[in-house]
């Protein structure tokens, strides 16, 4: 005898927001022990870099990301600190000069990001979406940290013209930012549309927003 089954729904946005969650996890635990590399001393950003990519099934173990000659003294180029587990705080007893502890916090839901380090030098967002809509990230990037980390499954090759570019920069402040992408098997990249402080003027930048890409080969 046949029984009546009832039909199946698929709820996208349910889907999209699981698995948006999950690479929100995967993201802070990443940076969490990339952070770790060098000890309590704290790693720089280049090890931390190549750690970080590697936790994320972007590049081998051990692979060193070479900075741009043009950005090697810029002012985001900083040491990141040896990290806490996500929403958990070390005790102040721990804080001395000879190591360089800091916080890693999963921030609120109504929060525009996901994730901030105390001191402010890491903040970030990821987005599991094919093809995030770039202005809308670059309107929520913190003031007040360093470096502001985007993990996205790819990106499009470029976004603004040189005029549009212009005026968006203009709008959000973002005059004294550089922009860069990386991917499998490459360094650091510009975006197409978005020139670099420190590559286009005489001047360094002092923030970095990198956009890591987990599915472009």
């Amino acid at each position: 005898m046949s029984r009546f089954q009832p039909p199946f729904y698929y709820d996208n946005t349910v889907q999209l927001l699981k698995k948006a969650m999950r690479l929100e996890t995967l993201t802070v635990g990443a940076i969490g022990l990339a952070s770790h590399a060098d000890g309590f001393g704290g790693v720089a950003f280049p090890k931390f870099l190549g750690e970080l990519l590697f936790e994320l099934g972007v590049s081998e173990r051990h692979e060193m990301v070479q900075l741009l000659r043009d950005v090697e003294g810029a002012g985001w180029t900083q040491i990141v600190p040896f990290l806490s587990p996500p929403n958990e705080k070390w005790p102040t007893w721990l804080n001395d000069s000879s190591v360089r502890f800091g916080n890693l916090y999963r921030t609120r839901n109504n929060d525009s990001i996901d994730f901030q380090t105390t001191p402010s030098i890491i903040s970030g967002e990821c987005s599991a979406v094919a093809f995030p809509v770039i202005e809308d990230i670059l309107k929520r990037v913190p003031a007040n940290t360093t470096i502001h980390l985007v993990v996205v499954n790819t990106l499009q090759d470029g976004y603004f013209t040189e005029e549009s570019w212009g005026t968006f920069v203009r709008k959000q402040r973002l005059q004294n930012v550089d922009f860069y992408r990386i991917s499998k098997g490459s360094t650091l990249q510009g975006i197409e549309g978005m020139p670099n402080q420190s590559t286009s003027t005489m001047t360094t930048a002092d923030k970095l927003v990198l956009f890591i890409e987990r599915e472009k080969n």
